[in-house]
């Protein structure tokens, strides 16, 4: 599908802004009115939106007005989506050793996961794989041309993602944080290790097709003002925001290499059981 620079551009930052602002925006709400989200429907409502309308509605919304088909998000086929699952499996395999590691009681997980938090992780996955494919795409289109190699682009790109979850990581361990959680560290430079192999990148690419969709998909998760006042919680949050954006880098390479969308999808799956280790044990890292 073909769209003008500016219907693009329009697109791509209005999905950004939804994503990035809007759940400041509801936890303002929130805590102007605690009592009318203290009850168990309205709790089911703010998971909802926070994980999937802020996320995926305005993607969705927008691919609807266009006359884009859906369908477009779920290319690639079963292939696709058990080559996402094995990439980002990596990065879930090492959550779940560093729990272990850490003493986190990953068995107990049936027990421990409450359904509300099962429901968030799945939306809040389901609905990044949408943006992801859907600002990459957008991006394509909407930004001057600056045209370097793919792969220096995406090695670039990738050093940044993981570097940033490994200095968190490191900086978190001077605050009493476990050990334990350099392993999940190490398997994002794993995951994007094996994404590398997997997806191999040739040719000429644009600057800002990579840049701009893995940079507004970190600042999600970001908490930047923390830095002042709560450096523990931009630490954790720079953790985040390290996983976020390196499932955004793989996205545009699984595109670029026309692998198809359903690989973010097969990502997403194996970085839920990650998000639901991580929540069981407790020891080891912020997804």
């Amino acid at each position: 599908m073909y769209l003008s620079a500016e219907d693009a551009r329009s697109d791509f930052f209005l999905a950004a802004a939804l994503y990035v602002i809007g759940p400041a925006l509801v936890n303002l709400l929130v805590e102007a009115l605690p009592t009318l989200f203290a009850n168990t429907v309205m709790s089911w409502v703010l998971i909802l939106i926070v994980n999937g309308v802020l996320i995926a509605g305005m993607p969705l919304f927008l691919m609807r007005y266009r006359g884009e088909a859906l369908s477009g998000l779920l290319t690639g086929g079963v292939g696709a989506l058990a080559l996402g699952f094995g990439i980002a499996a990596v990065f879930a395999g090492a959550v779940a050793v560093g729990e272990v590691v850490g003493g986190g009681r990953v068995d107990l997980l049936v027990e421990v996961i409450p359904a509300r938090a099962v429901v968030g992780f799945l939306l809040r996955w389901a609905s990044l794989a949408v943006l992801a494919i859907f600002l990459v795409r957008r991006a394509e289109y909407a930004f001057r041309p600056i045209s370097e190699l793919q792969p220096t682009l995406v090695r670039q790109a990738g050093i940044a993602c993981v570097g940033t979850g490994v200095v968190a990581t490191v900086l978190l361990l001077l605050t009493g944080t476990s050990v334990a959680s350099l392993i999940p560290a190490a398997g994002l430079a794993g995951m994007f290790a094996l994404a590398s192999q997997q997806l191999p990148q040739a040719g000429m690419g644009e600057r800002w097709w990579v840049f701009a969709p893995v940079i507004t998909l970190a600042l999600g998760p970001l908490e930047i003002f923390s830095f002042l006042f709560a450096g523990q919680n931009f630490l954790l949050s720079a953790q985040q925001a390290a996983v976020v954006a390196l499932f955004g880098l793989v996205v545009v390479m699984a595109l670029h290499a026309r692998r198809g969308g359903l690989v973010a999808v097969g990502m997403a799956a194996a970085i839920v059981i990650a998000d639901l280790l991580t929540l069981a044990g407790g020891t080891a890292f912020a997804i």
